[in-house]
């Protein structure tokens, strides 16, 4: 037994309590509820540094814990989870049906060929009809348990319904894409852009994200240049495993699709911001709007060649005030009526939505404020294909400013200060010890498709805006809340047999694909943790 202290906000041992901390675990693998996480890490850095004189007990705690969470997952039947997914459970049992038979009685006619007035009498026949075999369905979820989910391939490719046979071979064969995003483009395999501006108003302080960023932090992966490099090296590893026919097809990616919002604890220590007192900041960084976007960064010379470019941005900022913004939108159009419904459940209430068509539009910089205003609400969704307002022309050649800090010109209300230097390095190492990046590396080891992903990270602004000199910050960065919005677009699927669409070929459980893949995003991230597995 192990007494897990500072668990939350209370004391919990591991075997007294161990049927609480399973319910705990069970809610974060099958739900994604993360309050044991959050007590994890707590109980954690307590039992690295104890009071009151006790010894340091980790390995006793990660031991009992271990014990726990691999008993659940050896124990749980995988139906547990799987049933979240009505519809993927719904379309799994599709592939299970049974004949039955079914009598009823039938009015009785002169002829057997049904033209003649019945004879008055009645007579049973039989029928037979196909219903799903339930009992072989739950038997097969119940035998497998959670652990299957994430050990055993065959039973997640049944799953999944990638067992249909294309070519004279089933597709289970094709193994699973093994490289890394490293192995395949170096140490620099993801590009991050970063604005970490303070904004100051008398003797206040805002963190709040800023144009034309509009994120502390935007990271891609991977490049165009790389996704051609990571499809070529799935093409070739398709037709290692026997797939000599077929091709990867170009998706009409478009924008990216939003995916999930997280917001999660964050610890970033910048001891440098402790000694900052200054104020007035000048920094401007740019760089060339090259084919793929990633330009060098560069900053201005001299002051003379800053008042240039500060003046080339703003010229161009007016000159393309009217037209300026590139969005895909669509609304709803019964907004109103539905509103009138009174509907409280607001899953309930999008269900009575009827959307417009998705279509691109070049709208001003008012425009465009009033769709961010109707998708606030709902009424609205869009995607932000081109905003001009970052760019500018200077010299012949167009730049995108990447931080403007410590100016005053037309196109900021207030002085800015650039902590660019400070923050970089901070959450550059937050990021490279963090899980943001395990949803993308698990579709990585899909070997038919390539996609292109985005996370936008943003340090939460505090309750009111900070009033200090450095410390204040440092501080708040000490124990700080990280809000993450995931971006992905398909730009290559691998077509094993395009002649066969129309013949009945079985498609893919995208439900249960989708929740696997996040159960197995949840289990890695307990592995690493170091209390699941071997």
């Amino acid at each position: 037994m192990v007494l897990l202290r500072n668990f939350g906000s209370r004391s919990i041992d591991t075997v007294d309590g161990r049927e609480e901390l399973e319910i705990m675990i069970k809610a974060f693998l099958l739900d994604n509820d993360r309050t044991f996480l959050s007590n994890f890490r707590k109980a954690k850095k307590y039992a690295k540094n104890p009071t009151q004189g006790e010894e340091p007990y980790v390995d006793e705690m990660m031991r009992d814990l271990k014990e726990i969470v691999n008993s659940i997952l050896k124990k749980t039947p995988s139906i547990e989870f799987l049933k979240k997914s009505a519809s993927g459970l719904k379309q799994f049992k599709s592939g299970y049906m049974k004949q039955i038979k079914e009598e009823k009685e039938v009015d009785e006619v002169a002829s057997v060929m049904g033209g003649a007035s019945p004879t008055g009498k009645k007579k049973t026949i039989e029928s037979a009809k196909s219903v799903v075999d339930e009992e072989k369905v739950m038997k097969i979820l119940n035998r497998k348990k959670l652990i299957d989910l994430v050990k055993n391939d065959n039973f997640v490719n049944d799953l999944q319904g990638i067992t249909f046979t294309k070519y004279g071979r089933d597709l289970q064969d094709i193994k699973k894409f093994g490289k890394t995003y490293e192995q395949m483009f170096g140490e620099d395999w993801y590009n991050m852009d970063v604005q970490f501006d303070i904004t100051t108003k008398k003797e206040t302080y805002s963190i709040a994200p800023r144009k034309p960023l509009s994120k502390h932090v935007v990271i891609t992966f991977p490049s165009e240049s790389n996704i051609k490099i990571e499809k070529d090296l799935k093409d070739k590893k398709i037709k290692s495993d026997g797939v000599t026919n077929g091709i990867f097809r170009a998706e009409n990616a478009g924008a990216f699709q939003a995916g999930q919002k997280e917001e999660i604890n964050i610890s970033l220590d910048i001891p440098e911001l402790k000694g900052i007192k200054e104020k007035d900041q000048k920094h401007l960084t740019f760089r060339p709007v090259t084919e793929d976007g990633e330009g060098e960064i560069l900053e201005p010379q001299n002051e003379e060649e800053q008042t240039e470019i500060s003046e080339a941005f703003t010229e161009f900022q007016e000159k393309n005030k009217d037209k300026i913004i590139d969005i895909h939108y669509r609304f709803v159009k019964n907004w109103d009526e539905v509103q009138e419904m009174k509907i409280t459940e607001a899953e309930e209430r999008q269900k009575k939505y009827r959307w417009t068509k998705l279509k691109k539009l070049s709208v001003s910089e008012e425009e465009y404020k009033d769709i961010v205003d109707d998708a606030a609400l709902g009424a609205a969704n869009y995607s932000l294909l081109d905003d001009k307002r970052n760019d500018f022309i200077w010299r012949g050649k167009r730049y995108e400013i990447i931080s403007f800090a410590g100016t005053k010109i037309k196109y900021f209300d207030e002085n800015v200060l650039d902590f660019d230097e400070f923050f970089i390095p901070a959450i550059t190492e937050w990021i490279e010890e963090s899980d943001i990046f395990e949803g993308a590396k698990k579709t990585l080891r899909d070997t038919n498709v390539v996609y292109q992903f985005k996370i936008e990270l943003t340090i939460k602004s505090p309750p009111k805006n900070l009033s200090y000199d450095g410390e204040g910050l440092y501080d708040y960065l000490k124990d700080a809340t990280i809000k993450m919005q995931y971006y992905s677009r398909k730009k290559y699927e691998f077509d094993f047999n395009p002649y066969l669409r129309q013949r009945g070929a079985k498609g893919v459980n995208e439900d249960f694909r989708d929740i696997i893949s996040d159960f197995n995003n949840r289990y890695e991230k307990l592995k690493r943790l170091n209390i699941a597995g071997e």
